[in-house]
């Protein structure tokens, strides 16, 4: 046999249930092996950290009661130790609220010595969470500039499939575009973490680094759709040797030959049509004629021709004729 074929059936479980003598007998028919798509790798779970939040928190708390008491250094070590603790786990949701929060700290820590890095620091954080309010018994200090300004657009994120739910800095992105500068990303997989991390947007957008499907598994074939009359597929299917199928029928199915993200048309099958092949796969041609036949010939000549001979011999062939009359000449006496 050839090499297997991967089916992507376009139906319902119970009507490729029904129609699995339909396959069989077409496979067997043209001599290959069908199989179903082989399963993704395993993307970890898209769960919460717990334990990684907590410490965050706990971290940012001791920070600001440092900050309070005038305590820098142990301000700023307790800073450094919240930002390695989220920059280790950027599957947390709300890890661009965390840094944001991170860096106003940070920015109030160097607002008296630095207010430039102090700025600096609140335009970053404004950008990824928004402005906030000056808390409450706080003396307001100077303000980034607003916003991302008009003349600076939103770029493309390149790397999510169609069907992945990508949230940039917590909010859900509507579409695979950010705006420059630094930004926390999150791609959802179903209920899986395809990848998660911070990215830095220059003018020509950012490529995720997202692993893509590998050939002919479920996540490389299982955006094929038949959809108004049409098969409709990726671009990017990499399987090379498949078959798209559908029912059309309760004893009949249509299958289509594809490589890539090229398919044949929808021609018909039916498990009437079709029986195992059990002859050479390529016959003599044209069929050689056989002599034989002399030599059964030359036989029967010879028996016949011995069987006359010994009838001969026995007298087989003669015949009894009828009898003949005898004459006897008797001389006369003498006186």
């Amino acid at each position: 046999m050839s090499l297997p074929l991967v089916v992507v059936w376009l139906g319902g479980a119970f009507s490729l249930a029904h129609h699995e003598p339909d396959l069989r007998s077409w496979s067997e028919a043209r001599l290959v092996a069908l199989e179903d798509a082989s399963a993704d790798a395993p993307l970890p779970a898209a769960d919460h950290a717990d334990t990684s939040a907590a410490r965050v928190e706990t971290l940012l708390g001791e920070a600001r009661a440092a900050l309070f008491g005038a305590d820098g250094a142990a301000a700023e070590a307790a800073l450094d130790a919240a930002e390695s603790e989220i920059e280790g786990h950027a599957e947390l949701p709300e890890s661009a609220f965390l840094l944001a929060e991170l860096w106003r700290t940070r920015a109030a820590l160097l607002l008296e010595k630095q207010p430039e890095a102090s700025l600096a620091l609140l335009a970053a954080a404004e950008a990824i969470d928004g402005p906030v309010a000056t808390p409450f018994g706080a003396t307001a200090g100077p303000r980034p500039a607003a916003g991302t300004p008009p003349d600076h657009p939103t770029r493309p994120m390149h790397g999510p499939r169609p069907g992945d739910v990508v949230f940039v800095d917590g909010a859900l992105a509507h579409e695979p575009r950010v705006a420059p500068g630094r930004h926390h990303v999150r791609v959802v997989r179903g209920s899986r973490m395809a990848w998660a991390g911070w990215v830095t947007v220059g003018e020509g957008g950012v490529d995720l680094p997202l692993l893509g499907p590998a050939p002919c598994t479920e996540g490389d074939l299982g955006r094929v759709r038949y959809e108004e009359g049409a098969l409709a597929l990726p671009t990017d299917v990499q399987c090379g040797n498949w078959v798209a199928v559908r029912s059309v029928a309760r004893d009949r199915i249509e299958i289509a030959r594809c490589r890539a993200s090229t398919c044949g048309p929808f021609l018909p099958w039916s498990r009437a049509w079709g029986h195992a092949f059990a002859l050479p796969a390529q016959p003599a041609w044209p069929r050689r004629k056989s002599s034989d036949w002399l030599f059964w010939a030359a036989a029967s000549v010879l028996a016949s021709t011995a069987t006359g001979i010994v009838l001969w011999q026995a007298g087989a062939f003669e015949r009894e004729g009828p009898g003949r009359e005898r004459f006897e000449f008797v001389p006369p006496e003498r006186p």
